[in-house]
């Protein structure tokens, strides 16, 4: 993504400090990198995924390229139909492994739902636990957790530090755990953690957030080699959808944005609260309440936008809490036809799994043989 000619995209807002240094740290290194879009004026407008397209098909015009087989990952199942919409007459197939429609957002309810399904589905086919017992764990967890806070304590490049153990952050730990590829031993680990957190033992649960705090550190200190933060941000607030309007003050937007929240129905969230889970570390949708009135911000297409007619397949993980299926069949009904595929046992992006990737190459080449090119 760009800024115009040469422009790389910084934020004139203070470092943040490392995750770690408070419960809600990822949050407000998040908020601090969208509020940061204030300073950037005009070129907010150039960190769209319609731009990111379209700097796409420049790289395959060069390499002289004129059909490609797209193959989406997590957000890359958003860019692909972008590119799809704006050039459809370079793409040969589409194969979308994790996916979520550009104009529905499954972060909130879709995701709960999904996490609740995910773990009762863990639990099963394991038989090491019972789903319903650590969803009534975690729900009584997260409930004592609001009341009535406590801490954990984290280590992180020599420096050790108390951090706040509340409802958000054990939102954010869990929520973690269902949203990357599946990890058989975390997801059990989490059960019997929130066994021992039912009879008064938090270390366990404490663990869990300290080792998924340290990890959101590493990643905010990597540096933009790794992951430009203000740039993922910047790519959110300006196409993703929001319960307010930028060409509001910042007042009503906020108003907006709590009447949105106080709406939600808490049975649709458990066993989080809705204000903890619409929260939680990157998925915070409140995140984008400081960035400017951009005129151009928006989905890059609508609900009833053409894409073109060329094989798609959807691969959706049943353990996916992030892109779950639900997305998934979302984002297939932006295109004439689309293949759904559930894989059993995979979390976010199942093209990474063995299964996955077998669906994905004999799709590509089934694609190449119907078209003959």
């Amino acid at each position: 993504m760009h800024a115009g000619p040469g422009a790389p995209i910084r934020s004139a807002a203070r470092p943040s400090p490392p995750p770690t240094s408070c419960s809600r740290g990822s949050r407000r290194s998040g908020r601090r990198s969208a509020n940061a879009g204030g300073n950037w004026g005009a070129r907010s407008r150039y960190y769209g995924t319609a731009a990111v397209a379209d700097d796409f098909d420049t790289v395959r015009e060069a390499l002289g390229f004129d059909r490609l087989d797209l193959l989406g990952i997590s957000y890359g199942t958003y860019l692909m139909p972008v590119y799809a919409q704006r050039h459809p007459s370079h793409v040969r197939s589409v194969v979308l492994s994790g996916a979520y429609a550009v104009n529905e957002d499954p972060s909130e309810a879709v995701a709960a739902t999904a996490l609740r399904r995910a773990v009762t589905l863990v639990c099963e086919r394991s038989r090491a636990c019972a789903g319903r017992t650590v969803l009534k764990d975690l729900g009584a967890l997260a409930t004592r957790l609001r009341r009535s806070p406590t801490s954990v304590t984290v280590g992180y490049r020599g420096h050790t530090r108390r951090v706040v153990l509340d409802e958000w952050a054990l939102a954010g730990a869990v929520s973690k755990i269902y949203s990357v590829a599946a990890d058989r031993d975390a997801q059990l680990g989490l059960a019997k953690a929130a066994a021992a957190a039912s009879r008064g033992k938090l270390e366990p649960i404490r663990e869990i957030v300290r080792a998924h705090l340290i990890e959101q550190a590493k990643a905010a200190n990597a540096g933009p080699r790794a992951v430009s933060i203000p740039q993922s941000w910047a790519t959110t607030c300006h196409d993703y959808l929001r319960s307010f309007d930028f060409a509001d003050g910042f007042a009503a937007r906020r108003r907006d944005y709590d009447k949105h929240v106080a709406r939600l129905d808490p049975k649709d969230f458990a066993p989080f609260s809705p204000a903890a889970w619409v929260t939680r570390d990157s998925f915070d949708t409140g995140a984008c309440l400081r960035w400017p009135d951009d005129a151009t911000a928006r989905p890059p297409f609508g609900p009833r936008a053409h894409l073109p007619n060329v094989p798609v397949l959807v691969l959706s993980g049943d353990l996916d809490a992030n892109t779950p299926t639900p997305a998934g069949r979302a984002a297939a009904r932006q295109f004439p036809h689309a293949e759904v595929i559930e894989v059993p046992g995979a979390g976010h992006t199942p093209a990474q799994t063995p299964q996955g990737a077998k669906l994905t190459m004999d799709f590509i080449v089934k694609a190449g043989l119907k078209t003959g090119r």
